[in-house]
């Protein structure tokens, strides 16, 4: 599939044969600035499109990564710009949507069952070599705790469902070898992706398939 042709929005419309409509959108967050369209941005658009409406059947969320700066920051008061925009964004696909199963979900698995990360990964396409392996000191692991922790946290507040991929592609992180490999390196070079730091093609496949089971079949 060429470049930018693969997205888990694109997967998951033909493993599920459902209308699905992607408002995925790199490096945007749930509040805060950001130079990308926000989550409320986004169901803006999405309701302008037609796309959160009474025959709206599931609205899949995740936002976590690029608020993490939000999410560990001390605060004197209950009040956390993470927590609150989650609040206010999932009231509003709920008012525009009443009928939809809402579900917050987690990210699938970046550093390995221990915690290793392989960021650099040059070796030639269809290789089974493992990657340079640098472990950041668990860094990646605690983030991906802190996030998909935040994103339960949230989840439950807001009585919505909540999905943790993490256990279901623990072995599909950026220490696998291509073939297995879901999640791009920092330095990606040897297997198809979109975006450094993202989902492999091969990720985007196989996200859309544990989405199609574990959330739209249920």
């Amino acid at each position: 599939m060429p470049a930018r042709q693969s997205n888990v929005g694109r997967e998951l419309g033909r493993v599920s044969g459902q209308h699905v409509a992607n408002y995925a959108c790199s490096a945007a967050k749930a509040a805060g600035q950001s130079h990308r369209k926000d989550f409320g941005e986004q169901i803006n658009g999405a309701i302008a499109n037609g796309d959160l409406n009474d025959t709206t059947k599931n609205v899949l969320i995740q936002f976590g990564a690029n608020n993490l700066p939000e999410i560990v920051r001390p605060s004197l008061s209950s009040s956390n710009p993470y927590f609150d925009g989650m609040k206010h964004s999932i009231q509003r696909v709920r008012q525009a949507a009443p009928n939809a199963q809402i579900t917050v979900v987690g990210y699938p698995a970046i550093s390995a069952r221990n915690g290793a990360v392989c960021p650099v990964r040059t070796s030639a396409p269809g290789s089974t070599d493992a990657g340079f392996n640098l472990d950041y000191a668990g860094l990646v692991r605690t983030g991906e705790d802190q996030v998909n922790s935040a994103m339960y946290k949230a989840a439950r507040a807001n009585g919505v469902q909540y999905y943790d991929p993490r256990a279901d592609s623990i072995n599909h992180g950026r220490c696998a070898p291509d073939s297995t490999r879901w999640v791009s390196g920092k330095w990606e070079y040897s297997v198809p992706h979109n975006l450094f730091n993202h989902l492999t093609h091969l990720g985007n496949r196989n996200v859309a398939q544990l989405l199609n089971s574990k959330v739209l079949a249920h």
